[in-house]
């Protein structure tokens, strides 16, 4: 096999990789934690049809409706006192209002905490949080979803590409079109899985700076980026030109500012674990960062919060 072909599988394999911890760069990725990860028996993916929502929709049925107030962006969270009072802003109403409580149970991203801890906590969080807050990764990949109007051939499984680095190839339609100045991020866009519940639709990754450029872009541009590339690269696979894409901008997104963290290098499982260690039992902290064991998952936040649950009741209770 050719040099270059093989350096082109190489780098499809890396950016699995990518996907898999959510970092740019491989050479951040700390080799603390990679014993430290727990896979459950099982499908290690959940084929969920009809996405997540239908399972936050689930839980929150087991609430009335004055239990859960939506729409409360939290501003600040002050501890200072006896008791923690939340200040929010309500953006559709525009009013703001504050809430009172006795503990607070947090489940900030990383990616909010980093940007955002110092003008959210009042006091400040206590110095071995923050440490653990500024080590540990936090990157961004995000999925873009190809929607064809007709279901594929039956034996048809998606799309791989191996870019080769002595081939000179350019989406000049696209290019010229949206008057885009560098297309390297389209090597970002190598591989298309078909999704196992849906017959028409492709399902790409994309991670890191690539990730950050794409969400830039519009959706008619990123849905003529693809049609071009699989016409390219694909000319035989007698697929018809995709009708729409959906996808995930979790970098921009204020709530989140990335998808999920990592182990960087310079950090260890104890910053995890410092990340779920709860402040003078009033504020409690849940969500992928704080469970190495399942870091980086959506079992791993569930299994957190349920936790620090447990915990809260058995404070409230004297236990």
């Amino acid at each position: 096999m050719e040099s270059e072909a093989i350096r082109g599988i190489f780098r499809a394999a890396f950016n699995v990789e990518k996907f898999e911890n959510s970092c740019e760069n491989l050479n951040e990725v700390s080799a603390n934690g990679w014993n430290n990860f727990e896979i459950l028996n099982g499908n290690l993916l959940t084929n969920n049809k009809y996405g997540y929502s239908k399972i936050t929709e689930y839980l929150a049925s087991k609430f009335s409706k004055n239990q859960i107030e939506l729409n409360q962006i939290v501003e600040k969270i002050d501890w200072s006192g006896d008791e923690v009072i939340i200040s929010v802003y309500n953006e559709k109403e525009n009013k703001k209002s504050k809430l009172v409580c006795d503990l607070v149970l947090c489940t900030i991203s990383l990616g909010c905490l980093k940007k955002n801890h110092f003008l959210m906590f009042k006091p400040n969080l206590p110095l071995n949080k923050i440490d653990a807050i500024n080590r540990l990764g936090f990157g961004c990949l995000n999925k873009i979803f190809v929607i064809f109007d007709n279901d594929f051939e039956p034996d048809f499984q998606g799309l791989q590409i191996i870019w080769r680095d002595d081939v000179d190839f350019e989406l000049e339609n696209s290019k010229i079109k949206w008057n885009l100045q560098d297309m390297d991020f389209c090597r970002a866009l190598d591989n298309f899985e078909k999704l196992p519940n849906h017959k028409n639709i492709l399902l790409a990754f994309t991670v890191g700076k690539y990730s950050e450029l794409i969400e830039k872009l519009e959706d008619d541009c990123i849905l003529d980026i693809i049609s071009e590339l699989i016409e390219k690269c694909f000319p035989h696979a007698n697929l018809p030109r995709p009708a729409k894409i959906m996808r995930s901008r979790w970098l921009s997104n204020a709530f989140t500012r990335g998808s999920y963290s990592y182990l960087k290098v310079g950090s260890t499982v104890e910053d995890m674990d410092e990340m779920a260690a709860s402040v003078e039992d009033r504020l409690f902290f849940a969500g992928e960062a704080t469970i190495y064991k399942y870091v980086g998952t959506v079992h791993g936040a569930y299994v957190s919060g349920y936790d620090e649950a447990k915990r809260i009741l058995s404070v409230i209770n004297n236990e």
